[in-house]
């Protein structure tokens, strides 16, 4: 493959991310590195239950340090 041709793949991508990540702003979805989605309308009274299953609980932590 051309280095052009990768080139012209990785804009398409980087513009493709871009759009979507707009289109889920206006949804009201929320991204969390590296790969948590959700919809971010909590409050300290809410009850979060997290089952995923990584290593590292990031998406537990942003929570109770976001929302209490």
């Amino acid at each position: 493959m051309s280095l052009f041709v990768r080139m012209l793949n990785k804009i398409r991508l980087l513009a493709t991310f871009y759009w979507r990540r707009q289109i889920a702003k206006k949804k009201g979805i929320s991204l969390l590195r590296p790969n948590y989605l959700f919809v971010g309308d909590f409050d300290s009274s809410s009850v979060i239950i997290d089952v995923g299953c990584g290593h590292e609980a990031e998406f537990a932590l942003y929570a109770i340090e976001a929302y209490g």
